[in-house]
């Protein structure tokens, strides 16, 4: 964790290890990007000076911090990991991700834990949480595709050349790409990485340049649980004869493919830990929080029948659904000394009892 003028790495790095607290998995809170944590002295800056070495190595040191969030996608994090830290070395170059796999298996998730990183601050002031940078615009294109194809390209267009004076080098994520018809992705192939500007609006009057910015691109396969039982090696061929040919005919520039496999119930239980210390870590008044592993396989198992469907998106609702009005109670009212926790099964579902 790495001030913009390294004076205050020491009190920095002790604040964040003294706010951490342990619970049933090794993980620390996550970090908030780098401005929402500490002061930064060049605080009207919109961006990480790229430039600088060691603003470079803190950004890279956030990812790693926040990708381990990312269960049971070890293969992705790895191609992520070293995708992006050729970005950094190479900003001016042209890089876009291809995330894809079965809904609910963290290609969103992971758009923002990467934005954490390469933002300066949160994506609200207003809120208690942050779930991802000020420097990430997310475009849905399911909920686009009634628009013709001139509307659509402007809309986009316009949208993203808004981002992109802010954040030069910004994160653009294009949700379900795969909605798109031929016509719409020769129009928008400029975004996927041919060419280093973009052609705006109809009249052809603004430019766009995409090879500064971040272009993540998800697609999902359609029909839920389709990837279930799969490895890494079939899902890539799947992403190949579904997507790939159909991208790369438009994409000059290397796009790196992302494999998301669907979770096993192992997984699954991995999820469960992770979000019930991200619940920890919402309520500063909590200063342990523990639970009985009869816990995990309780929200697991309640779970099941579902995870084909929604996969670890759902796990990680449910969780918060089950903990978040437990949490809130048995924090109310607790002193400046704080409260210790600890989470069992009861006969009717999930108990929290301080100490």
């Amino acid at each position: 964790m790495l001030h913009m003028r390294w004076s205050c790495v020491p009190v920095a790095l002790a604040l964040l290890l003294l706010t951490s607290v342990a619970s049933g998995i090794d993980m620390t809170c996550p970090r908030r990007p780098l401005c929402s944590r500490q002061f930064c002295w060049s605080y009207l800056a919109t961006e990480h000076d790229l430039a600088d070495l060691q603003v470079r190595l803190a950004i890279e040191d956030d990812l790693q911090h926040h990708l381990q969030l990312l269960r049971g996608q070890d293969e992705a994090v790895r191609r992520i990991m070293n995708a992006l830290v050729h970005k950094l070395m190479n900003p001016e170059e042209s890089l876009v991700l291809h995330f894809a796999g079965d809904q609910g298996t963290g290609k969103t998730f992971a758009s923002e834990l990467i934005s954490l990183a390469w933002s300066r601050r949160c994506s609200s002031r207003y809120l208690p949480s942050c779930p991802s940078g000020d420097s990430l615009l997310s475009i849905d294109f399911t909920s686009l595709r009634g628009k013709k194809k001139d509307e659509l390209v402007d809309y986009v267009v316009a949208t993203i050349e808004a981002h992109a004076k802010r954040y030069p080098h910004g994160i653009v994520t294009l949700n379900d790409v795969q909605v798109l018809n031929q016509q719409q992705l020769e129009a928008l192939a400029p975004l996927l990485g041919r060419g280093d500007s973009f052609d705006g609006h109809a009249g052809g009057q603004n430019r766009l340049a995409t090879n500064k910015l971040l272009m993540i691109l998800t697609t999902d396969f359609g029909e839920a649980g389709r990837t279930t039982g799969m490895n890494s090696k079939r899902l890539e061929t799947l992403i190949r004869d579904e997507f790939r040919a159909k991208l790369s005919s438009r994409v000059e520039a290397t796009m790196i493919s992302v494999p998301f496999l669907p979770i096993a119930p192992a997984v699954a239980k991995e999820v469960v830990e992770v979000n019930l210390k991200l619940a920890q870590c919402a309520f500063p008044s909590i200063k342990t929080l523990t639970y009985d592993e009869e816990v995990v396989d309780f929200i697991v198992e309640d779970r099941i029948d579902h995870l084909p469907q929604n996969n670890a998106r759902e796990v990680a609702r449910h969780t918060r659904f089950i903990t978040s009005a437990l949490l809130n109670e048995a924090t109310r009212g607790a002193t400046a000394a704080g409260v210790h926790i600890h989470l069992r099964v009861g006969d009717d579902g999930v108990k929290a009892v301080t100490r």
